[in-house]
């Protein structure tokens, strides 16, 4: 299948991965390797290197690439085992690639919705007469102040502080937003069931995957479970928590 790529600008190399596999119309769970091979080659033939900042990004996903085409042309061995297919890590990390564009795309969207809103005036005219009513002389001002009324209004701003909680962080923790969504993991879950058979629970995070990811990744593996979409096996308590496909 020949197919007339033009030269753009991409983000990386999974986001060229992503858009020959877009533009060929594959099947991004069964990826004809050596006719994406060919055409990632040929982009990368076509590269400016001078231009290029991450042009080592694009040669070390070349030669991944390569070693899968190779892996995919040398004869399978003669056993009952049911053999690893080398493009499962691949299509893995290109599904999961392909969720944060999704996500980056919407909040793009988001923010250029956000340039048609306006807002009122609010306080500004209240602010502009109290600036008109402050006096002018810095006698004025300090009229009638004391020593020890500085003394007295400093410990009670003090005192105030102590006990007045941060609103700023308050804020912060009340527009906080979920990154994690249930719907999202149950569909991670199915998606990695598809390239393999069983896969470890443990063996589904990042290692700077956090806590609360963790929990919705389970929360998200329970209702699977209870729709009858997997079946979920632990040995023994507190041991390896094995998922399969149903």
């Amino acid at each position: 299948m020949d197919i007339n790529l033009k030269l753009e600008s991409f983000e990386g190399p999974m986001d060229l991965l992503l858009s020959l596999i877009e533009k060929n119309k594959i099947d991004i769970y069964d990826i004809p390797i050596a006719l994406v091979t060919d055409q990632y080659m040929e982009y990368l033939g076509m590269m400016d290197s001078e231009k290029m900042e991450n042009m080592s990004e694009f040669i070390v996903m070349a030669s991944k690439l390569l070693k899968i085409k190779s892996s995919m042309l040398l004869p399978k061995a003669d056993t009952d085992e049911e053999q690893e297919d080398p493009r499962d890590e691949l299509v893995a990390r290109l599904i999961e690639y392909k969720l944060f564009k999704q996500l980056a795309e919407g909040l793009k969207e988001k923010q250029a919705s956000a340039g048609f809103r306006y807002y009122g005036s609010g306080d500004r005219p209240m602010l502009e007469r109290a600036k008109n009513d402050v006096p002018i002389h810095l006698d004025e001002i300090l009229k009638d102040v004391t020593g020890m009324l500085l003394d007295e209004t400093y410990t009670a701003l003090m005192q105030r502080r102590e006990v007045k909680p941060n609103r700023a962080k308050a804020v912060a923790r009340a527009v906080y937003v979920q990154p994690f969504k249930i719907e999202e993991k149950m569909e991670y879950i199915q998606n990695l069931l598809r390239l393999k058979d069983n896969v470890a629970f443990k063996r589904m995070f990042r290692p700077n995957s956090t806590k609360t990811e963790i929990a919705v990744t389970f929360m998200a593996m329970l209702e699977l479970v209870k729709n009858a979409d997997i079946r979920a096996v632990q040995d023994e308590p507190f041991g390896e928590i094995m998922i399969y496909g149903v």
